[in-house]
């Protein structure tokens, strides 16, 4: 593969462009493409193909993964239900709602945070937004710091 590039490289290192008026090659470049530059596109295409394939096969594949423990997991408690362990197939149903609980309730703090962060900044003046999204980056990257190494997490915004 190395080699490949390097021959196109020599190959149009040796060919000896023609002269000609500027006016000329001005409207050659614009109209043809640099053979480097078509090279690397494919390149870049080829290798932009191949992480999104490689994306959605992972997704194929965790879909599976959690489709088969659902499956897994369903068959357990109908098999516990089916014994007449009613208080395991309870016990398990309820440690399953509350960890989607403490998930819904991690997001929605998470939203509300962020909600919190845009309302603030909406009342100051930015130049761009660029700017503006610098800011809640930042703002958000040192709450999130201190709310890691245990400090005081309050969100005051002056």
């Amino acid at each position: 593969m190395p080699d490949e590039i390097i021959e196109e490289v020599q190959t149009t290192e040796t060919e000896t462009p023609e002269v000609e008026t500027p006016e000329v090659e001005a409207t050659e470049s614009s109209e043809t493409v640099d053979p480097v530059e078509a090279a690397v596109q494919e390149r870049l295409a080829q290798m932009k193909a191949n992480m999104d394939r490689m994306s959605k096969e992972r997704d194929e594949a965790l879909k599976v993964k959690n489709q088969m423990e659902a499956d897994a997991k369903a068959a357990k408690i109908a098999q516990l239900e089916k014994d007449g362990k009613l208080q395991e197939v309870a016990e398990m149903k309820i440690a399953d709602l509350e960890a989607k609980l403490s998930v819904y309730q991690a997001e929605n703090t998470k939203l509300n945070r962020d909600s919190v962060l845009q309302n603030a900044l909406a009342g100051l003046d930015f130049k761009n937004d660029r700017s503006r999204e610098m800011a809640y980056k930042t703002l958000l990257s040192n709450y999130l710091k201190l709310k890691t190494e245990g400090g005081n997490t309050a969100l005051v915004l002056l």
